[in-house]
Parts: C-alpha cells; sequence; structure tokens
C-alpha cells in the first residue's frame, strides 16, 4: 500500500491524498461503499472457479479432437520456443496468442455463462439488429424495470455474425476481420486489448459481460487458465477415451460436460518437454508453518505472520476429502423440513436485498445449489458485519473467538434442531455438498485483522 500525503489536482479540485491511497481512490473517485467491494471480492473468488474450470475442459476437448490437430501443434510448439521447458513468467504469458486464441474460440462455442440478465432501470427504444429476423418495425421497446435475458450461445454461434463456420472450433478466425452486417459493425482484430471485448466484436462476443456491469475477473480469468492450460500441455498428452469421443453437456450457471471429461493421458516424451523443470531454484522449506497451525489455535493466534500460510492445491485437496469422510461419520441428517424451509427462506431473502448479482446468478442453479449460495452468502454477510455493521463499534476480539466457536460447532453438525436459522442452513449445505471450514476460518480471521488494524 501506498502512505504518506500527497498533493494532486482532480477536475480542478485540490485533494489530499493521505492513510491508504488505494482506499481513497476508491472511496473517494469510485464512490464506492465497503459492502459493494465485498460482494465484488466474493464475486470474484466464488464465481471464478467452475467458470474458469469450464473453458478449460472445452478447450481441451476441441483440441484433442483429429480435426484440431494443428491447431494443437502449433499451441505446443509456441509453448515450447517461448518457454524451453520453463514455468511461464508474467511477460510470457503474454507471448502465447495462439494459447489465448484456442481459450477464446472455446468461450466463444462454449459461452460461461450461456445466459446474461440485465434489467432497463428507465426504458428505451433499441434499434433492431441483423438477428431479429421476426422483428418487422425498426426498434424494440424495452419497458420501465423488464429483465433482459441475452443467449450468449446464440449470439456467439450466429452464422449471420461469424459466417458458416460458426459452429466449429477455429482458433484462427480471431486474425481475421469480419465484415459488419446491416446494424452490426464487424469483428475488428486492431481494436482488440487483452482480448477481443464488446468493443472489438461490437457485442457479437460477450463471455464476460460488457460495459460497467462486465466481469470484474475476466483478464484475471484469461491469465488463470493460460498458466494451467500451458502447465497441462508442457507436460501430456490428451487423447479421448475409447467410446467417450461424443460428450454431452449440461447447463446450470454454466456449461459443463454431463459426466465429466474421460481421457486418456499420458507424459510428453520430446525433447523440449523432457526440459521442464531444468533451472527451477531449491526452496527451503525448513521452519514453514504447516497447514494444520493455520487451522488451529485462537483467531488471535492465526493472524500472526508466521501463521498466515497459503494452502497449496494438494492440501485443499485433501481438506475436501477428510471433509468427506467426516460428514458421513456424523450423525444422519434429522427430518426438519419445516425448519430447514424457513432457514433457506430466510437467506434468499438477505441474498436478494443485499447482493442482486449473486441472486440473479442463483436463479440459474438447481434448488439445492440456489440454497447453498444463499447460505453462504448469509453467513458471510453476518461475518462481515461484526466489524463493518452499525454495532462494530463494540465488536471486540472475545466476540469473534465466539463467533468462531459458533462455526466450529456448524461443522461439527452441532446445531439443534430449534437453533439459528442460518446455522441450520450452513449444517444442511455442509451435508449435501461437504464444505469445508478452512475459507470460514479465514473470513473470520479477516475480520480479525481489521480489527486490530
Amino acid at each position: 500500500m501506498v502512505t504518506g500525503s500527497v498533493v494532486t489536482t482532480i477536475d480542478g479540485l485540490c485533494i489530499v491524498l493521505s492513510s491508504d491511497l488505494v482506499m481513497l481512490f476508491l472511496s473517494v473517485l469510485l464512490r464506492i461503499s465497503d459492502g459493494q467491494l465485498r460482494d465484488d471480492l466474493m464475486t470474484l473468488l466464488i464465481a471464478g472457479h467452475e467458470t474458469t474450470a469450464a473453458m478449460l475442459t472445452w478447450t481441451l476437448y476441441e483440441l484433442e479432437k483429429p480435426e484440431s490437430a494443428v491447431f494443437l501443434r502449433e499451441v505446443q510448439e509456441e509453448i515450447d520456443t517461448v518457454l524451453e521447458g520453463r514455468s511461464p513468467t508474467f511477460e510470457e504469458l503474454t507471448q502465447l496468442p495462439a494459447l489465448r486464441a484456442c481459450l477464446l474460440e472455446a468461450l466463444r462455442l462454449y459461452p460461461e455463462p450461456p445466459l446474461l440478465i440485465r434489467r432497463c432501470i428507465a426504458g428505451d427504444d433499441v434499434a433492431v439488429g441483423p438477428l431479429c429476423h421476426d422483428v418487422e418495425s425498426e426498434t424494440v421497446s424495452f419497458l420501465p424495470g423488464q429483465d433482459i435475458f441475452i443467449s450468449t450461445w446464440s449470439l456467439q454461434r450466429s452464422e449471420t455474425l461469424w459466417g458458416e463456420d460458426a459452429s466449429s472450433f477455429n482458433p484462427h478466425r480471431w486474425k481475421e476481420k469480419l465484415n459488419g452486417n446491416g446494424l452490426w459493425q464487424g469483428y475488428s482484430p486492431e481494436k482488440s486489448t487483452n482480448y477481443p471485448d464488446e468493443r472489438a466484436t461490437d457485442y457479437a462476443f460477450l463471455p464476460f459481460g460488457a460495459g460497467s456491469r462486465k466481469c470484474v475477473g475476466d483478464n484475471f480469468a484469461l491469465l488463470e487458465a493460460e498458466a494451467v492450460l500451458v502447465a497441462l500441455l508442457q507436460r501430456f498428452e490428451f487423447k479421448a477415451s475409447v467410446g467417450k469421443r461424443n460428450v454431452e453437456m449440461t447447463t446450470g450457471a454454466t456449461i459443463h460436460t454431463a459426466g465429466g471429461l474421460m481421457m486418456e493421458v499420458k507424459k510428453r516424451t520430446d525433447r523440449r518437454a523432457k526440459k521442464h523443470g531444468e533451472g527451477r531454484k531449491e526452496v527451503d522449506v525448513k521452519g514453514v508453518v504447516s497447514m494444520e497451525k493455520k487451522l488451529r489455535g485462537t483467531v488471535a493466534q492465526r493472524i500472526e505472520p508466521e501463521a498466515l500460510v497459503v494452502p497449496t492445491a494438494k492440501e485443499l485437496r485433501m481438506l475436501f476429502t477428510a471433509q468427506k469422510e467426516d460428514v458421513r461419520k456424523l450423525s444422519p441428517t434429522p427430518e426438519l423440513f419445516e425448519a430447514l424451509e424457513k432457514a433457506y427462506k430466510q437467506c434468499q431473502e438477505v441474498t436478494k436485498e443485499y447482493s442482486k448479482t449473486f441472486y440473479l446468478g442463483s436463479q440459474l442453479l438447481d434448488q439445492d445449489e440456489q440454497r447453498v449460495v444463499w447460505a453462504i452468502y448469509n453467513w458471510c454477510r453476518s461475518t462481515d458485519e461484526l466489524v463493518d455493521g452499525p454495532e462494530a463499534a463494540n465488536t471486540t476480539m472475545a466476540d469473534l473467538e465466539e463467533w468462531e466457536e459458533r462455526l466450529n460447532r456448524i461443522f461439527q453438525l452441532q446445531v439443534p434442531a430449534d437453533g439459528d436459522p442460518a446455522d441450520l442452513a450452513m449444517v444442511d449445505s455442509i451435508r449435501k455438498f461437504s464444505l469445508i471450514q478452512r475459507p470460514f476460518q479465514d473470513m473470520v480471521g479477516g475480520m480479525a485483522m481489521d480489527l486490530v488494524k
């Protein structure tokens, strides 16, 4: 963070920048509340996992097809030439255009999510585009408060916009200009920045939405997917399992494979792939605090610098596996139909009132998935209120310790039938989805750090 005092002028107004420069710009210039920042962060952390995983799955699915062999060779040669077996740096990831084109093409064919929902606030008349074949007038009217559903699946596979091969996987299409059609201005590669967004495609390619409401994690998602795909294609060769080439898809918040993606995987044996890892620095792990220490102790102890350890992917997998086994061993699900209905209804109302993004997104999920989203959001908001809510001035470290004890009881499924509705909803979500405690502990730790700073 940048601290100290700096004098600057914005729109003729002299402003003294002091303390945390980042927070000052967010609060003074952008007028964003702590609640909005919290919701955006939760969206970035929660919404990015399944969507990025789906993008990677469909990219591998398309690349392993026989007709895509030329694209796969091109990407592997690009990775091998640029990286020479090394793990990529940030700068090197920007030097892999063929790789990024494959990810973008998978996003075009399998948009995540396949449906965007927007609400017209004031009402408007919009000119008819080339895809509105059944509209006789020159404009379409939207009423105030009307919800608008935009099928990115149909938009991004339209032959009217993308040509006769619109349903085919062709990463090279991103190199070529597309002429406009009617009011559509076409696709101009030279207008692309980090990727061909709505400005370059005149709103024909909307994998992350568009405008001020677009996904806050668009560039992060692409960077994350590139890093993962590089690691996979450097080390392994993929081939569809026998009899598993025809993959069925299912749609919820994302488009994903109905039964997973069955692949035969083997290590690459070519010369450059063998060089992976050369020049890698040895890391001294002596004295590194284990994940187990992070999970134990009081809230105050866990926010000490030596205890702030990020779990590895392997450790997180171990946590999920252990949690499934622990939940299986605990008491069976009691018959709490009426109590749970009431609990989830309360969580639903809180989510609907305080986070329109989460609530609208949850409408694309199955009922059980909807409910777990509401339960998690409700609990996270209640946790945040401890240090940011109307009674925050009275919150002490002892209050956070008590809150964590409550969290422990929830994850031990020790909430009585007449317990707090929010706790009952969390217990039911843990039983159904084997949620792990670590992220919730970390949030309590974050509140503790806010309390002592």
